[in-house]
């Protein structure tokens, strides 16, 4: 049902769930190094790094960069307002930086920016769709054995299950948040290629997200490209750069990924 969506909702809609996603993104980074902690432990650079990996530490004009938002999140650490206030206002931080990122792929890709999307919503579901599966199916095998310890299997299996899906689509939704963060069009390869681009139509679901592009293959050609470059000298079987994991937390290697 998600690729289904992901395929037909329209241009507006994308995006607007592409910035829900980014949102949810972002809550996490934030929870994950404040939670369960004082101010005082927070590792604000290690928020900064993880936020520079994502594409969203670097303002807008360019004239802070990721030191500038370390700056940032030190002086709201440091500040006197109660715990809660300060991780509000770092998550704000963050929020307003990686929406800015993201009307900036707006505007860089122009009309052909849902195409692109699109691609990457429908890349992520296919290729973590299959692991998602093998793993259900460990699952299944595996909870019969708590049946020794008097524990109903199927009401074991679904609670799992329950768990796994939550876990896939916050895998799906890490993983299209960062490639779209970090993909890349030079105004010089958006001048060429807009000719091409005007005319882009998304084909029926297909069994893989790189196939979903159908009409011209413009922005799958574009985003290969822009890959291609960034990407030149990491070697097929190292970890992904984009930073992609598998639902069971693994990283992806690179040929799996952007390799491809």
């Amino acid at each position: 049902r998600m690729r289904k969506d992901f395929l037909h909702v329209s241009g507006n809609i994308l995006e607007e769930r592409v910035r829900d996603m980014m949102e949810e993104e972002m809550r996490q980074l934030v929870e994950g190094h404040t939670a369960h902690r004082r101010s005082e432990d927070w590792n604000t650079e290690e928020i900064t790094e993880q936020a520079r990996a994502m594409n969203v530490s670097v303002d807008p004009d360019d004239t802070v960069g990721a030191g500038g938002l370390h700056e940032e999140l030190l002086v709201i650490k440091d500040s006197a307002n109660l715990d809660e206030e300060k991780r509000a206002k770092i998550e704000e931080i963050l929020q307003r930086r990686a929406d800015d990122a993201l009307s900036g792929k707006v505007a860089q890709t122009g009309e052909n920016a849902t195409n692109i999307f699109r691609y990457f919503m429908l890349q992520a579901i296919d290729y973590l769709w299959t692991d998602h599966l093998e793993i259900m199916d460990y699952t299944r095998s595996s909870v019969r054995l708590r049946a020794y310890g008097q524990r109903d299997p199927l009401v074991e299996y679904k609670n799992e299950a329950l768990k796994l899906f939550r876990q896939f689509n916050a895998a799906v939704s890490h993983l299209i948040v960062t490639n779209i963060l970090k993909f890349n069009v030079s105004a010089a390869e958006q001048t060429q290629r807009a000719p091409q681009q005007k005319n882009l139509v998304f084909s029926k679901p297909s069994m893989t997200g790189a196939t979903a592009v159908g009409g011209s293959s413009a922005a799958l050609s574009t985003i290969r490209s822009s890959h291609g470059q960034k990407f030149k000298n990491i070697g097929r079987n190292d970890p992904c750069p984009c930073g992609a994991k598998k639902v069971d937390g693994t990283p992806v290697k690179f040929k799996h990924c952007h390799g491809r």
